[in-house]
Formats: structure tokens, sequence, C-alpha cells
């Protein structure tokens, strides 16, 4: 690694750095937040369009000073995703035509805020886990569907003369439903049916019953799964950082979870010793009383 490199590399890594990063960011998004009121826009708008582009170039210097750490590898620059997003993000702004596209810019500048997550470890690990969580959501999604289009079909055989604004079809049942799982006013559809038979109301009970207590929980139960998970994997991977300073080396992910399951049954292990050492010491007072007998 060349002056350059490791200059460049000393800088991005510095806590000064980073959280100077962290405090345009904010600023970005403030001031973008009070573009959208009008009658700040009129007076503000030249000072607001200012800073988002003092913004944008503190984000273009640094995104150069990245990519010069890299010294003579570039290419493992856009080996890291956020490398790629923030190449993305911030050197679209440059495309030519796109200036007339407001939309899109805005949008472009939104995410610009969503950097903020790399100088988060925290929110990284939630953003980990909740994209580690995504396969097992989709078979709660494919359950839900099924719930939806099952009770849907129901509830269209059942309401569709007596209230067709909501069962009409099964897209329309399927809709009020999905406003049912919500629980947002869903006493308000159910009432009106009652007078076609108190059975309506077994109708609902259980949907609600089914589709929201039940899936929901799970659907929490998988995400607070999938965020343990992923608190594990970072204590692993800094744990791998810190053998790693020690001149210690382990990058594969496997002898990593093996690790962090050995420390954590040795922990269970230290607990359970310290608890039989309390349970098996004599009371305070016991020695004395005994050497006074013998």
């Amino acid at each position: 690694m060349n002056a350059v490199a490791r200059r460049c590399s000393s800088i991005i890594n510095s806590e000064r750095f980073q959280f100077f990063i962290v405090g345009v960011i904010i600023i970005n998004a403030i001031s973008l937040g009070l573009y959208t009121f009008a009658n700040l826009e009129e007076s503000l708008g030249p000072t607001l369009v200012l800073i988002d582009q003092i913004c944008l170039a503190i984000y273009v210097v640094e995104l150069i000073i990245r990519f010069l750490s890299y010294g003579k590898h570039p290419g493992e620059f856009f080996k890291s995703g956020w490398n790629v997003f923030d190449f993305v993000v911030i050197g679209s702004v440059f495309i030519p035509g796109l200036a007339n596209e407001t939309a899109v810019l805005r949008v472009l500048r939104v995410l610009r805020i969503a950097r903020l997550l790399r100088y988060m470890p925290d929110l990284q690990v939630l953003a980990r886990g909740l994209l580690k969580a995504l396969r097992p959501l989709s078979g709660l999604l494919f359950l839900t569907i099924l719930l939806l289009f099952l009770y849907g079909m129901a509830g269209w055989a059942f309401f569709h003369n007596a209230e067709p604004e909501y069962w009409d079809n099964i897209g329309r049942s399927m809709l009020t439903l999905f406003t049912v799982l919500t629980l947002e006013g869903w006493p308000d559809i159910m009432y009106p049916l009652l007078d076609l038979s108190p059975w309506v109301a077994l109708y609902f009970i259980s949907f609600v019953l089914i589709a929201t207590f039940i899936v929901f929980n799970m659907v929490i139960g998988v995400i607070l799964n999938s965020l343990d998970t992923a608190h594990k994997a970072e204590n692993a991977r800094q744990r791998a950082a810190a053998l790693a300073d020690d001149g210690v080396l382990i990058s594969d992910p496997q002898v990593l979870a093996h690790i962090e399951a050995l420390r954590e049954a040795i922990d269970d292990l230290e607990v359970d010793i310290a608890s039989r050492d309390v349970g098996a010491a004599p009371p305070p007072g016991a020695t004395d009383i005994a050497d006074a007998k013998a």
C-alpha cells in the first residue's frame, strides 16, 4: 500500500471523519425535510439548494478518498456492497439528462440519507437481521395470502348481495379482509352483517384470531430469531477481528460460528458451576458450630 492509500485509509477509518460524515448526512436530511414545506421553500429555497450541493460535494470527496484508500487494487472497492451503493447513489446525479427528472433526483437525495446505516453498526445488524428474515417470512406471506383468499371466497359467497361495496368480487373481498387484518375499523364492517346471521361474528373473530394474532406473532418470532442470529454473527465477526489484531486470522464462517457456540457453552458452564458452588457452600457460622462441638 502506497503512502496516498495509507493516508486515505487512515482518514476513512478515523472516528472524527466518520462523525463528520454522519453530521453532514443529518444536516442533509434536515434540509430535505424542510424543503417539503411550501412556505419554507419560498423563503429558504436557495439556501436549501446550496446546502444540498455542499453535502453532495462532501459525499463526492468522501467517495474519492475511499476509492484511493484501496491503492493498487481499485477493483476491491466494488466488492463492498456499501461502496457500490454509494457509487450508484452519488454518481447517478451526474448522469446527463437526469437533471430534468425532478422526481428521480428527489429519490436519489433521499437514498443518500440511507448511507447513515454505514456508520452505525447497530443499525447494520438490524438491517442484516431483517434481510435474513425475508426467506422465512416469504412462507408466512404465502400463508397470509392463502387465508385472505379462502376467507375472501367465503365472504364473497355469503355477503356479496348484502354488502357489494366490500364483497363484490374476490379482489374487493381480499382487500376488505386486509383492512380487517390491520384491526382498523373492522367492527364497522362486521356489525351491519350481523343482521344476516349471528354466525357472521364467528367468521370475523376466527379470521382475526388466525390471521392477526397467530400469523403476526409468528412474524415477530421469525424477525426476533433473525435479529438474534445477526447479533451472534456480528459478535463472532468482532472476535475474529480481535484475533486478527493478535496475529490470528480466521475467515471461515463455519469456524467462527463454532467458536461462538463454544464460547456460549463455556459461559453457560461457568454459570452452572457458580450456582452449584453457592448451593454447596455451608451457611455462615456452620463451620464455627462444628468446631465448637468437636
